[in-house]
């Protein structure tokens, strides 16, 4: 549809051309048991992801206490500036103005870090589930025509599976 530029006032939206649903299945199907025959295959991929997840949660970790340490060093200029008034060497008017520059500072870093810490995958599971035992065994793949197969999508789809 997106390659007939009658239906689009702009004109084409799509420049790729058609594949034939028997060619793709057979890819696709083809893939699928290369990924159950050999589960190693997406344990390293899983791995990867998770490696990468962990290296953006370490740089959200470092982010969050550099947050922190410039909150603390904003709460110590407050104390500070509070000292300082009740010593005598800073007037009302001078400790307002600070003070409320400085609560705004406190609260926009505050803001910028409102999750303490992020919620972790239970990557274990996964990794276990995929280690533990292979779902298939290579016999038991019987490879099959895309008719069948369509066939049998189709019928199981209506709950009439082997009445096809």
């Amino acid at each position: 549809m997106g390659q007939d530029g009658h239906r689009w006032s702009t004109g084409r939206v799509c420049s790729s051309h058609p594949v034939r649903v028997e060619v793709l299945d057979e890819l696709v199907w083809q893939q699928v048991q290369t990924l159950i025959e050999q589960p190693e295959i997406v344990v390293k991929e899983y791995t990867r992801r998770m490696d990468a997840k962990k290296k953006e949660d370490s740089n959200y970790e470092t982010l969050l206490s550099k947050k922190k340490k410039e909150i603390r060093m904003q709460e110590q200029q407050k104390e500070r500036l509070l000292d300082l008034y009740q010593v005598g060497t800073l007037n009302l008017a001078e400790v307002e103005e600070r003070l409320k520059t400085l609560r705004l500072r406190i609260t926009k870093l505050n803001n910028e870090c409102p999750f303490e810490s992020r919620g972790k995958n239970k990557s274990n599971s996964v990794c276990s589930l995929l280690n533990s035992s292979r779902i298939l065994r290579k016999d038991e793949f019987k490879p099959t025509k895309f008719e069948v197969r369509s066939k049998n999508a189709t019928c199981s789809s209506f709950g009439q599976r082997g009445r096809c």
